[in-house]
């Protein structure tokens, strides 16, 4: 007969309670474990302070710009000030920091802040844009609860103003803006043409201008700077990893077949867009892109945007935008479609929730019948299944914390270490100084960039100053722009040559800086999570094929915009996941937000915040569990947590948690520590023979 006790836990009471203390107090030790998950303090490139005056490549976006576009150097101090540290306990201060275009006259009388551009609207012919808010600045000294601290991981340095790497990257997102129309399947086709101006340019006559820098070409040198010094260096080893990782190993420059693609190799495999953005459900009709949502469903077709029509490509435009007008996009472009072109994917990334990507994707592939991998503790048994604990709730669940903690983190990146400024500052930047307006102590570095790009890609330029020149001939009324009276008081510089960024979005970047990037951070993190959790390695660590998830191989034969690669689409699961995550990320710079190197280091960065977090989640497992996945950089990882009879709770057991990383180039194991900061260490160290 049982025992009254036998109905209850046999631990239960206070030594449940204290146990559970045992097990958080273990999950927070992980936070400041210094062997496996190292802190580190990565400085920024230092050009804020090389450049303090003019502040060319610093965030300077929502404060108050001269019409040269720079800001007070007493303006940006309080920003800075104000980043590093919130107000005093009980103050309703808040974030106290000039923003806004400044009165266009101290006479009683003016409206207190102006922009030079107006929105048209019937009743209201000049009706001044809302003023943008810098978002989520202090999120970055958040404490938490999960995870690493967000003072527990970095990125290192950017790419210094006069590098090779930056110029490069600027370049490559001059190219996205001029192909932003072209569909993924005429990316592919080097003999598909664009328009600009009076030339007919073609694909690969853009590639072929790309080609020509060093950055593109490994076979010639390139080098980097550390301000304030302004003498050029060898590569670092990070550097050259960034370099190398665009290129496959026998197309060592950029090809119809690697252009604007990701670092690895599932996102340079069959066609561009992951197989995870357009297929739907089995039971729905896969091809139709419907994915079952319980007893609703997800459309994977998206709103796009007016092809053809950018912004911020006229000074006064740009200028309003940097003081922070909110410029929105005008109406969409016709009924949801397929991702067909360059603009629908800024367009998606434009105005997604973060994972919601993820989210879907984790939807299909457990309706699906994927089942969670085979280490954890419910997939072998006969009895139960995977609900609450290692279930879909739970991946669910994860993938929303993830994202959380990966925005904390990249937030105190982008605010309270780096401070980058986004692509359409620095195009701004070239374009004053190769009109002859200074920009300071960083004159010799711009001198450096736009020489090389005048040398080495000159069609480059002309193609996007005749694209500039192509949009401003655009009407008034097509844009919803209109010329405020006081605009005519101002005198902008001269401009004759005209390199601004055509951008997909009428607001321009977020009012935030570009480094990390928060796309790609919480790509890096939700996409560990799917590998991790679903079965995409299996026990003997070969990577799970397509074919498991009982779907048609590919859309490319449904869809004919999205591209013919011979190479068909990538052969494993995990594969197409790094795709996804590619996408989402780069999206964002064909959308003109974000450089390459805020996607590489990013999604890097995302991936070992999700590593520590399914780290504690094993800690917490009953029972003896496991799960695998491949990192971005093509190493098995395995998690797993290992149970032992605790001495003091008899009843109960004591659970071990551990990381195994192995090469499978050398099959030797990769210290934890040494996995953990080796995007940071390798920033640091020299590599002689770039």
């Amino acid at each position: 007969m049982l025992n009254p006790k036998d109905y209850r836990p046999r631990l239960d009471g206070q030594g449940a309670i204290d146990l559970e203390r045992r097990v958080r107090l273990r999950a927070i030790d992980s936070v400041t474990d210094s062997a496996n998950f190292p802190a580190d303090i990565v400085p920024s490139n230092k050009e804020e302070q090389a450049f303090a005056q003019a502040l060319p490549t610093s965030f300077t976006k929502g404060l108050h710009h001269s019409l040269m576009g720079t800001v007070a150097r007493a303006d940006y101090e309080v920003f800075v000030q104000r980043l590093g540290q919130p107000p005093a306990p009980r103050s309703m201060a808040g974030f106290d920091v000039p923003i806004g275009p400044a009165p266009v006259s101290p006479t009683p009388g003016d409206v207190p802040r102006f922009f030079h551009n107006t929105r048209r609207d019937s009743t209201q012919p000049f009706q001044t844009p809302a003023l943008r808010m810098w978002e989520s600045p202090w999120a970055g000294l958040m404490t938490d609860l999960q995870g690493p601290a967000p003072a527990g991981v970095a990125q290192p340095p950017a790419p210094a103003l006069g590098s090779s790497e930056l110029t490069a990257e600027m370049a490559e997102v001059y190219a996205m803006a001029l192909l932003r129309d072209l569909t993924f399947a005429e990316l592919e086709n080097g003999t598909s043409t664009i328009t600009v101006g009076a030339e007919t340019v073609s694909v690969q006559d853009v590639i072929d201008e790309l080609n020509q820098l060093p950055w593109f070409d490994p076979t010639k040198p390139a080098f980097g700077i550390d301000p304030p010094g302004l003498s050029p260096r060898a590569l670092n080893t990070q550097e050259q990893r960034r370099r190398m990782a665009r290129f496959d190993s026998d197309a060592q420059q950029l090809t119809v077949q690697n252009l604007f693609r990701g670092s690895t190799f599932g996102a340079r495999s069959g066609p561009y867009v992951s197989q995870f953005m357009l297929l739907g459900s089995s039971a729905l009709g896969a091809d139709n892109g419907i994915i079952r949502f319980g007893a609703q469903s997800v459309d994977q077709r998206v709103q796009p945007d007016i092809a053809g029509l950018d912004y911020m490509t006229e000074y006064l435009e740009w200028l309003d935008v940097q003081n922070g007008a909110a410029f929105a996009n005008v109406p969409p472009g016709g009924p949801a479609q397929f991702l067909t072109t360059l603009r629908d994917m800024a367009s998606y990334v434009h105005f997604d929730q973060l994972y919601q990507a993820y989210f879907n994707a984790a939807l299909l592939m457990a309706g699906q019948g994927l089942g969670p991998d085979a280490g954890l503790p419910d997939t072998n048994d006969a009895l139960r299944q995977g609900f609450a604990s290692w279930g879909v709730p739970h991946l669910l669940a994860l993938m929303a914390e993830v994202s959380s903690r990966a925005l904390r983190a990249v937030r105190r990146q982008k605010f309270q270490v780096h401070r980058r400024s986004r692509p359409e500052v620095l195009a701004a930047r070239l374009t004053l100084f190769a009109n002859d307006h200074t920009q300071g102590q960083a004159d010799p570095l711009f001198a450096i960039m736009l020489n090389e790009l005048r040398t080495r890609t000159p069609n480059l330029l002309r193609w996007i100053d005749l694209r500039n020149q192509d949009l401003n001939a655009v009407t008034a009324d097509q844009r919803n722009l209109e010329l405020a009276p006081h605009a005519a008081t101002a005198t902008p510089p001269s401009i004759t040559e005209n390199y601004l960024l055509p951008m997909a979005f009428g607001e321009g970047s977020p009012m935030h800086p570009a480094y990390g990037a928060g796309h790609a951070t919480v790509a890096g993190a939700c996409v560990t999570v799917l590998k991790a959790f679903f079965q995409t390695v299996a026990p003997g660590g070969a990577k799970v094929p397509w074919s498991e998830l009982n779907l048609p191989d590919d859309r490319i034969g449904a869809v004919g915009t999205l591209g013919t690669s011979a190479q068909g689409r990538a052969a494993f699961i995990t594969d197409e996941l790094d795709k996804l995550a590619a996408n989402i990320s780069i999206g964002r710079n064909m959308g003109g937000v974000h450089y390459y190197t805020d996607y590489y280091e990013s999604i890097r960065m995302g991936e070992r915040i999700a590593t520590h977090i399914l780290y504690q989640n094993m800690l917490t497992s009953p029972e003896d569990a496991s799960m695998r996945f491949v990192d971005f950089d093509g190493r098995l990882v395995e998690l797993t947590s290992k149970t032992r009879q605790d001495n003091r709770f008899p009843d109960a057991n004591e659970t071990d948690a551990g990381i195994r990383i192995t090469d499978p180039a050398t099959l030797t194991n990769v210290n934890i520590g040494d996995w953990w900061r080796e995007n940071n260490a390798a920033s640091l160290s020299s590599n002689t023979g770039a």
